[in-house]
């Protein structure tokens, strides 16, 4: 599926959810902050996983601060692992992307992270600042 396919299809609501998992949202992300300024691509990350789960009958899946958060985290990794295409970024930046709950874990508790607040808005991480996660990764990217 080309990627103009595969926006067209979650678009629309008619991408099968099995193309949808985690590596569907990092694509669909991914493709939305080569396409738009970051707020712009926050806004129809956002607006669009929440328009799709609801088609699903998932809307309570939707979590803003999980989105929100990947979504700077992967705006961060593009200006490092600079790409011409999703396959390209994804091989670069595999490993970044390999425990992605962990790295949650590094930067919110559990309480912030579980809390109904979080869930329906963005929070800043409370343990962990992504710019110190962004600044670790440009010095490994840089040696």
């Amino acid at each position: 599926m080309t990627d103009q396919e595969f926006i067209r299809a979650f678009e629309a609501c008619t991408l099968p959810a099995e193309r949808f998992d985690h590596q569907g949202h990092l694509r669909l992300a991914w493709l939305y902050l080569r396409d738009f300024p970051v707020a712009v691509a926050e806004q129809k990350t956002a607006e669009g996983i929440r328009r799709y789960a609801t088609s699903l009958g998932a809307a309570d899946k939707y979590h803003a601060t999980v989105t929100g958060f990947l979504l700077r985290y992967l705006a961060a990794l593009t200006r490092v692992f600079p790409a011409e295409n999703w396959p390209e970024f994804r091989d670069q930046s595999a490993s970044h992307f390999a425990d992605t709950l962990g790295l949650l874990r590094q930067c919110y508790s559990a309480e912030c992270l579980h809390s109904d607040e979080a869930k329906a808005t963005y929070l800043e991480p409370d343990r962990r600042p992504l710019q110190d996660i962004v600044k670790d990764i440009g010095a490994l990217a840089q040696s």
